[in-house]
């Protein structure tokens, strides 16, 4: 049996690896699929998951470098508290 601990290799699909092997098919793996482990990889993609299966979530935009301005209106539009994410994993950004 195989426990992973951090995201990242989750994410990148250490679980649907050992399931496509032919020897390490028979190892158990504690963790989520790939597909699953996006919902804690990508904010974006967990936000864009709950608003198509209308799971109640607080509203949100995705803004990049190259539509910088818009985020900054979007910004404008909010009373604070309010709470930005950077997308992707948080080991990522250290």
């Amino acid at each position: 049996m195989v426990v992973v601990g951090p995201e990242d290799p989750l994410v990148k699909g250490i679980h649907d690896y050992f399931l496509n092997d032919k020897i390490l098919a028979k190892v158990g793996v504690i963790g989520p699929q790939m597909d699953a482990a996006m919902l804690e990889g990508s904010k974006d993609f967990a936000k864009a998951f709950m608003k198509r299966h209308n799971i109640p979530t607080a509203s949100y935009q995705t803004f990049s470098s190259q539509n910088l301005r818009a985020g900054l209106d979007y910004l404008e539009t909010l009373n604070a508290p309010y709470v930005l994410k950077a997308d992707g994993l948080a080991a990522e950004r250290v």
